[in-house]
């Protein structure tokens, strides 16, 4: 299947002879994906790197990627010896790969033509540009983003005009990823539920349901972000004070001559 050959188009074109080490922002996001797989938070206070304060990682970017990985390498790792490394290249692999089921099931759908459908999973699989920047090589939020955004636009549209509620629902869930693992999905998908809200052609009762279906994942999604910067900002100051506190510039003049 195409799943299968866009799985052996990606591993074809590692080279082991490459330094087997992220680099760049693949980097940072590997070390997140550790702090998940060992069980450490990423909504703490992290004092081991954006020196000299430390920083929150899960404020500092969307850590969907990452929780996503470390939980997957958290449970093979209970199983498997394996390094953590060659399973993150694994993983994206995996992800761009899946982007072959939805991107036909969302081509079809939009030229009500299967033979769209295969063209864009043949893409997904041989586009020399695309294989190359998903082959694992970088840890890449855009790369999970690909795969949710395109299962988001599958239900989205199956869920229109006209639809059971639980259609709807499914891609209000189905948004919650999204915005997990990609900052700008906020943008892409107000701009869909505005389009929807005001689309004459959308039956009534399902414009109803996907409106409000999105606006109570965005109002709870918006608490919950409140709450997680509100309590470790108050965490993360305390834990400055008591690092300045032990500076040596900070200490007494007794304590100096001592």
């Amino acid at each position: 299947t195409l799943f299968v050959a866009a799985i052996a188009a990606r591993v074809s074109t590692t080279d082991p002879r490459d330094s087997p080490y992220f680099k760049g922002t693949s980097a940072m996001a590997y070390r997140h994906m550790l702090m998940v797989a060992d069980g450490q938070s990423i909504m703490a206070h992290d004092t081991r790197a954006g020196h000299p304060d430390g920083y929150v990682p899960a404020l500092y970017r969307a850590s969907g990627a990452e929780t996503i990985t470390g939980l997957a390498y958290r449970a093979v790792r209970a199983v498997s010896d394996i390094d953590g490394r060659p399973f993150t290249r694994r993983m994206v692999i995996l992800i761009a790969s899946l982007c072959v089921f939805t991107l036909y099931s969302l081509s079809s759908r939009l030229w009500n033509s299967r033979g769209a459908g295969l063209l864009a999973a043949f893409l997904v699989a041989f586009l020399p540009a695309l294989v190359s920047a998903t082959n694992g090589r970088t840890f890449s939020h855009a790369i999970f983003a690909g795969f949710f955004a395109s299962l988001y636009a599958v239900i989205a549209l199956r869920a229109l005009p006209a639809s059971p509620r639980i259609l709807p629902v499914l891609a209000a869930l189905a948004a919650i990823p999204l915005l997990w693992v990609w900052e700008p999905a906020r943008y892409g998908i107000a701009a869909w539920v505005i389009a929807v809200a005001l689309a004459p052609a959308v039956d009534r009762r399902t414009r109803i349901v996907f409106v409000l279906a999105h606006a109570l994942v965005v109002v709870i999604a918006a608490v919950v972000i409140v709450m997680v910067v509100v309590v470790h900002r108050n965490r993360g100051s305390r834990a400055v004070v008591r690092r300045r506190a032990v500076r040596p510039g900070h200490l007494g003049r007794r304590d100096v001559r001592r």
